[in-house]
């Protein structure tokens, strides 16, 4: 397979994809839910996946709480080594670059996140 071909077709797949599944906003009742997940005793996978759905909450609205979320959601998928929220994590951080204008870091962590996607079984 043509690298070259490759990864700017990816990078272009999951920009086109985080720009169309983030056209609804934050929603109170789902971020409340969510937040009161987080209180109840679940296992590492199941923190990282609600911290992810949490960014994905204020990938429009807040791009600090994004920051926070995914950094928590790293912390407990990497315990796991649970690449799919490892992956999911480095997405949202990506597209929150991408959303602020900062596309090299962007790029950096769009890479960061194929090394671990090239990883996955699907």
């Amino acid at each position: 397979m043509n690298t070259r071909i490759t990864i700017p077709f990816l990078f272009t797949t999951l920009l086109c994809c985080g720009v169309f599944s983030q056209a609804r906003a934050q929603t109170p009742a789902v971020v409340d839910s969510l937040q009161k997940v987080l209180s109840t005793k679940i296992n590492h996978r199941q923190r990282a996946n609600t911290y992810n759905l949490l960014a994905e909450q204020y990938q429009r609205s807040d791009s600090s709480k994004v920051v926070s979320f995914t950094t928590q959601a790293l912390r407990w998928a990497k315990q796991d080594n649970y690449i799919r929220g490892i992956c999911q994590a480095y997405y949202y951080q990506g597209y929150n670059y991408t959303r602020l204008g900062h596309f090299l870091e962007a790029e950096q962590l769009y890479f960061k996140l194929l090394g671990f996607v090239k990883t996955l079984k699907f």
